[in-house]
Formats: C-alpha cells, sequence, structure tokens
C-alpha cells in the first residue's frame, strides 16, 4: 500500500507543472485576509491582532514579498512584514522596522462587501448577468447604480469583457466654405 502511495505521489509530482501552486493559493487567500478582510471561506473581518492566523497571513504576505521582488530591500520588507521568519540573507537576520497592521479611522472603506459582491455575482454568472446583478441588489441592499458600477470596475479590472457602450468618434468633421 505504502508502495502505491509512494508511486502516485511521484507521478502527482512528475506531471505537476507548478508543484507550488496550492502554496501560492493558499498564500494569497491569507494576504487577502490579512489586507483586505475577507477569508476565504467567507469571513468577513480581519484576524485577530497577535493571533496565530495573523502571524500565519503576515508569513504568507512575506513569502509573496520575497517571490515578487529581489534584493535588500525585499528582505527588508518581508523582514518588516513578518520579523518571526528567517531571513536568507545571512546580513539580515533581524527587522529594521516592523508593520503594525491597524484598521484604519473614519468611515470604514467598502472594500470587502464589493470584494463580496464580485464574488457572489460571479458564482451566480451561470444564469444571465443581469439576472446575477439583480440578485446581488436584493442580497446585499445595494441600489442598482451601485452594484453596477462594482461590477463594472471589476470588469474593468481583469479586462475579460467586453463593454456594451459604442465609442464617440474621434474624427473632426470639415465644414465647406462655400
Amino acid at each position: 500500500m505504502r508502495e502505491v502511495a509512494r508511486d502516485r505521489d511521484l507521478l502527482l509530482v512528475g506531471t505537476d507543472p507548478d508543484p507550488n501552486r496550492e502554496q501560492e493559493v493558499a498564500d494569497y487567500y491569507l494576504c487577502r485576509w490579512l489586507l483586505a478582510g475577507f477569508s476565504r471561506d467567507g469571513k468577513v473581518g480581519f484576524p485577530a491582532s497577535g493571533s496565530r492566523e495573523e502571524w500565519d497571513a503576515r508569513a504568507a504576505l512575506a513569502r509573496y514579498v520575497r517571490g515578487r521582488l529581489k534584493g535588500n530591500i525585499a528582505e527588508l520588507l518581508a523582514l518588516a512584514i513578518d520579523p518571526r521568519t528567517d531571513s536568507p540573507n545571512p546580513f539580515l537576520k533581524r527587522p529594521t522596522r516592523i508593520f503594525r497592521l491597524d484598521k484604519p479611522r473614519g468611515k470604514p472603506p467598502t472594500v470587502i462587501r464589493d470584494f463580496m459582491v464580485v464574488d457572489f455575482i460571479r458564482k451566480q454568472r451561470s444564469s444571465k448577468e443581469d439576472a446575477a446583478l439583480r440578485a446581488a441588489e436584493q442580497k446585499f441592499g445595494l441600489g442598482k447604480s451601485r452594484t453596477h458600477a462594482i461590477w463594472a470596475a471589476h470588469k474593468k479590472l481583469v479586462g475579460g469583457y467586453p463593454s456594451k457602450k459604442k465609442r464617440k468618434s474621434t474624427k473632426h468633421k470639415v465644414r465647406s466654405t462655400k
């Protein structure tokens, strides 16, 4: 039985084009939870300050920074985000600064709600888009214009959905001088 499991694992490693994909996806959701307050399982709110969940998310964000940026600045930034994870650079063993993650003061941003609206519409898109937008309006208690604005911003961001608006011609009409 162990041999079968070992062979299956070897086959998966040998045929998987990106063996780190699962870790990258998990890191993405942890970073989103830490920075936007929207978890993978639909929870709204940020991980508790100083909790294991916050430190796991900080470690994920530090891995993201190290993977996207290079050099000493990347290491300093990663150490400021997650001072508990060791740096591969032998000269940067301790952080020079540490980031504190606090909620902003004043009126809370609507990014969490907007993420939830987009996620809801994407899941509902098996039906017509207009029906999904109406369902989102009802579920989140938003007006038609706000729901459409959130969805339009998402479509513009991902760039895969054609706009129905026609562009005006930029050609200038030439008047005759008769």
